[in-house]
């Protein structure tokens, strides 16, 4: 009767662990930044990021907190923070604006990784990013450490000289 009941658990743990896989590989299938549309930059205490955002899922997306830090060399050159949080509602494909505080860290830095995205040399510049939020009942907090550059703009469909463009404006 012990081994059917340890069976049994393990077989329960099992499903479950399967279900969660498949709801994760949907939910990321049914939301999506499917693009940049436009960067207004503020001077360099801030800028307004416009994304198009694919919410396919039947419930309202909250962004409540959002922090990204910049690293050259493995230093850090600034933090870009979330100003105000934002909504995407269900079942649409809509145009976001978001509005971002830059603080610089060391201005010496940032003119050398301008100048580095410039000649497209990013090797060793890194972005490390948390984000706090709801995706209906469920509380979404997703963070990562010391993700390549080239890795974190493929997320949002931009290429290293798109990304110069923007920051020249």
């Amino acid at each position: 009767m012990r081994k059917i009941i340890l069976y049994l658990l393990f077989c329960s743990v099992a499903l479950a662990m399967a279900s969660c896989r498949r709801a994760a590989e949907k939910a990321r299938e049914n939301i999506r930044i499917e693009g940049v549309e436009r960067i207004e930059r503020h001077g360099l205490s801030g800028a307004d990021l416009t994304l198009r955002v694919k919410n396919g899922t039947g419930y309202k997306l909250a962004l409540r907190k959002a922090s990204l830090a910049v690293f050259l060399s493995g230093s850090r050159v600034g933090t870009i923070l979330l100003r105000e949080g934002v909504e995407v509602p269900r079942r649409t494909t809509q145009s976001v604006t978001t509005r971002w505080q830059l603080k610089v860290d060391d201005p010496l830095a940032l003119y050398v990784l301008v100048k580095r995205i410039d000649r497209g040399d990013t090797a060793q510049v890194c972005v490390s990013y948390a984000l706090e939020g709801r995706g209906g009942p469920a509380t979404v907090n997703i963070s990562r450490e010391m993700v390549p550059l080239s890795e974190f703009l493929n997320t949002f469909g931009l290429t290293l000289d798109e990304l110069g463009n923007y920051m020249k404006r």
